[in-house]
């Protein structure tokens, strides 16, 4: 596939110059402008010569236009899904400790997760309420007679 920029010089003797097309753009076979088509779109990367782009894979997301490598989730977000622009924010009831992550962890027992985007947990389980692994908020326990 040649996707290159081809440039008469006159200046030397004719000589053909070949440039490369630009990384982050969208250049078909044949394609005789360094930019392409245009910028790749957006959900996609095109980190060389490449007709459409490649879909931004799970755990990461391509944000704008002209992407040239897919950006790793960052902590407190997940995607599993390809093609995305954006990551999607924890979810109240887990958290996201990591960057890149595919899909959020439940929030750990004897705490809770009652906010979005939290890598870690911040409250932690009040008394007299049990807090069970992935909650938002704790049980009540209630005095019972044996």
């Amino acid at each position: 596939m040649s996707t290159n920029e081809t440039d008469y010089d006159a200046a030397n003797d004719g000589d053909i110059r070949v440039t490369e097309c630009i990384r982050g753009m969208v250049c078909h076979e044949g394609e005789v402008l360094q930019g392409g088509t245009g910028e790749c779109p957006t959900g996609r990367f095109c980190p060389h010569q490449n007709h459409t782009g490649i879909l931004c894979p799970p755990r990461h997301y391509c944000p704008s236009r002209g992407n040239i490598k897919p950006i790793r989730c960052p902590k407190g977000t997940f995607n599993m899904h390809f093609g995305q622009s954006n990551c999607t924010a924890c979810t109240i009831g887990k958290i996201c400790p990591m960057e890149a992550m595919l899909v959020p962890e439940p929030c750990p027992p004897g705490y809770i997760c009652n906010d979005q985007r939290l890598v870690t947990p911040e409250l932690v389980c009040r008394p007299g309420h049990i807090c069970l692994g992935g909650v938002e908020s704790g049980t009540r326990i209630m005095e019972r007679s044996c």
